[in-house]
């Protein structure tokens, strides 16, 4: 699943050193929704990525039925499959 290959990837992004030219930090930068019904339960995940000058910043949220989980509730659904 892209989703958590992706948050495999970026998670540790605070530690990264961000691009030194602006338009650089703007085109890696990114935000991503997706939202589905499976077996009954409504899932939203919104992603984002993007770098500032000093640092780099990821974030991920993810929400089943409008209640907010982590990343464990992805991988138990892609588990069960």
């Amino acid at each position: 699943m892209r989703v958590i290959d992706d948050h495999e990837r970026y998670r540790n992004a605070y530690f990264w050193k961000p691009s030194p030219d602006a338009s650089l930090r703007e085109k890696n930068g990114f935000e991503r929704t997706y939202e589905w019904i499976e077996d009954g339960k409504h899932y939203q995940i919104e992603q984002t990525y993007h770098e500032s000058t000093k640092r780099c910043h990821y974030r991920i949220c993810v929400t089943v039925d409008g209640t907010k989980k982590d990343i464990r509730a992805l991988k138990k659904l892609v588990g069960n499959r």
